[in-house]
């Protein structure tokens, strides 16, 4: 197991951001480790809990605890003393900086029936304490205060979901991703532990942001997959087996039935299984389920004959769920799972087991309780992440921070850009109407090019028609067809084509050949000659008239005869109209027609192009034109 590890000879190299370790074990469904947040200005201080599947920071807020809650309920759910004082939760009118958005349901577990609302807001998150070594603190973040106590402690979103409001003019970057962005982090990258309260000295959970801690993460008995196709559930994994061991029932297996597709998810603790996995674990851990709260319960006597076996799980992951291909093993002793509920699930703190009934595959789901036991290491750029066994030791040696280096394809920059190279993380609000503006001005000008380039190439055809028609004795008295498309060739076949003769050529007199249509010249040193046209009655148009063509040198006057030709297209010449396709010379516009991009809708427009114009979509003006002779 490897990964892109950043050059340590890099100056300008973004360093990993080690989270700050609150050292206290909060939560009223286990003790779980928590991390130091700041929301505000000044900054207000929360313990919150990695969010693998979030995006944004969550806070409690003074609504949540009322009257009929214990009184140290704020502090419980992880508010931080401020001004000197208890703190109820985040107080917004305190923050100078907050610019509420307004009141939305949190959907981040609603597919377990988590449900809540939240008052989101953008205002200042900063990581660690304002006294502490290393806090950093960024400004316009998505901050929600969260009231309902199915999310009883606060958040820190690890994920890169952008967050969508209605009211929003501009998406906002989710947390991760703006720490990646202004180079405040080497990669859109993290590594996170839960930490595990029942080892002998109570080992603290770990995060690093743009990187991994090294003592964490074993190199041999990990298991890496790309994400899922699913960005809700990226990092979605295969149960190949759970075994139990020293269990009730001695060595046995959770998953007799086969196994099944799963996602980690850190912001819920439980593990959600299929209902025939949890009767199986009721069986051999002697839990009691309990439908009022959807909890497995043990009592006492079973709670100390638990304690006596110390049985063991043991999780087989695998990039599907059968049992084959690359996987790795997970071992969480009983004191993974030795849990206890307290308010509001119960009045008093309650033995449970922390596994919960899924309704069906999409509520596989396994929470914090793995992660007390396992790193999981995530790289969004990548769009892969790795799990593994913790390795202990004791004493658990200090955090060694490794950065995970960006691809060299990231959308971000390179590793090396750092702060110092904004331009290479995104557009600005600024930067980006300028350059709409710009664009606009080069259309107007390729449309003025386009329509003097028209008229000019219009004009020299009208000068070709008259001297055409005048007989300008520089040039010859010719009788000819237009070979481009949608020509007399093209329209009446090929005999029209094929047989236009041409009269008094002084110039010489042999056959010249242009293109695939023979013109033949014949001396006439006399003024006016006729002579009958070839056409004969196997062509497929016939003229049924004589071509008179006056000497060119009696100019002035212009003779002109009518041709069986033009009686059956049925109108004079000067008169053809009809729609083209990507030739523009001598073209003029149709109108009613749209250009490409615009809304949908319908409309109407007569063959001159008069009549309504109503957007419509998919086409392309540039291609719809009008031949005008």
């Amino acid at each position: 197991l490897s990964f892109p590890r950043s050059a340590t000879s890099a100056p300008s190299m973004a360093s990993p951001f080690v989270v700050p370790n609150t050292g206290t074990w909060d939560g009223n469904d286990g003790a779980w480790s928590t991390f130091f947040v700041t929301v505000g200005t000044p900054p207000q201080s929360f313990r919150v809990l990695p969010s693998t599947a979030g995006s944004d920071t969550w806070v409690p807020v003074p609504e949540g605890c009322t009257s009929n809650d214990p009184s140290n309920c704020a502090e419980t759910r992880g508010a931080e003393p401020f001004n000197g004082a208890t703190s109820l939760g985040f107080l917004k009118n305190e923050s100078t900086t907050w610019q509420e958005i307004g009141l939305y349901g949190l959907s981040l577990e609603e597919g377990l029936n988590y449900t809540a609302n939240g008052i989101y807001g953008y205002d200042t998150v900063g990581l660690g304490t304002p006294q502490g070594a290393g806090y950093k603190s960024w400004g316009h973040q998505v901050v929600a205060g969260i009231a309902d106590k199915d999310f009883y402690m606060g958040i820190l979103g690890l994920g890169t979901m952008y967050p969508s409001f209605s009211s929003s003019d501009d998406p906002i970057p989710p947390f991760l991703t703006h720490l990646r962005q202004d180079g405040s982090i080497p990669s859109l990258s993290y590594g996170y532990t839960a930490g595990a309260s029942y080892r002998s000295k109570k080992v603290p959970g770990s995060l690093v942001l743009g990187g991994y801690d090294s003592t964490r993460l074993p190199t041999l008995t990990s298991l890496s997959a790309p994400f899922s196709s699913s960005s809700s559930t990226p990092f979605t994994l295969g149960v190949q087996s759970i075994v139990a061991s020293n269990s009730l029932l001695g060595v046995a297996s959770m998953t007799s039935s086969g196994g099944h597709m799963t996602v980690i998810d850190s912001t819920i603790p439980h593990l959600w299984l299929p209902s025939d996995v949890c009767d199986l674990f009721a069986s051999a851990f002697g839990l009691t389920y309990d439908p009022t709260t959807d909890l497995y319960l043990i009592n006492s006597t079973m709670h100390a004959e638990m304690l006596s076996l110390n049985p063991t799980i043991n999780i087989k992951f695998g990039n599907t769920r059968y049992d084959s291909g690359p996987s790795a093993n997970i071992k969480l002793p009983y004191a993974a799972f030795d849990l206890q509920a307290s308010y509001p699930w119960f009045p008093n703190a309650t033995n449970y087991f922390p596994i919960r009934r899924a309704a069906n595959q999409s509520q596989y789901v396994l929470g914090r309780v793995l992660l007390q036991e396992a790193y999981l290491v995530v790289d969004h750029e990548r769009r892969n992440f790795t799990v593994g066994q913790v390795p202990w030791q004791d004493p658990m040696p200090e955090t060694h921070a490794v950065a995970i280096e960006p691809p060299e394809d990231s959308r971000y920059g390179s590793a090396n850009d750092g702060v110092h190279n904004p331009d290479a993380v995104g557009i600005g609000k600024g930067a980006l109407a300028g350059t709409i503006a710009g664009a606009a001005v080069l259309v107007v000008l390729l449309l003025v090019v386009f329509f003097v380039f028209r008229r000019r190439r219009r004009a020299r055809l009208q000068r070709k028609e008259t001297a055409e028609l005048a007989g300008d004795e520089a040039k010859g008295s010719t009788l000819s067809t237009d070979h481009a498309a949608g020509t007399d060739a093209a329209k009446w076949g090929t005999a029209a084509a094929a047989s236009l003769a041409e009269l008094d050529s002084r110039r010489n007199g042999k056959p010249v050949e242009i293109g695939d249509t023979q013109i033949h010249e014949m001396l006439s040193p006399s003024g006016v000659c006729e002579m009958e046209s070839p056409w004969n009655s196997t062509s497929k148009v016939d003229l049924g008239a004589r071509v008179h063509e006056m000497d060119a040198g009696e100019r002035g006057r212009v003779y002109e005869l009518p041709t069986g030709l033009e009686r059956e297209r049925g109108h004079a010449r000067g008169q053809v109209s009809w729609v083209v396709g990507d030739d523009v010379g001598g073209l003029t516009p149709v109108e009613g027609r749209t250009r490409r991009g615009r809304g949908g809708g319908s409309g109407s427009g007569n063959e001159n192009g008069s009549g309504s114009r109503t957007p419509e979509s998919g086409r392309d003006i540039s291609k719809d034109w009008r031949l005008r002779s």
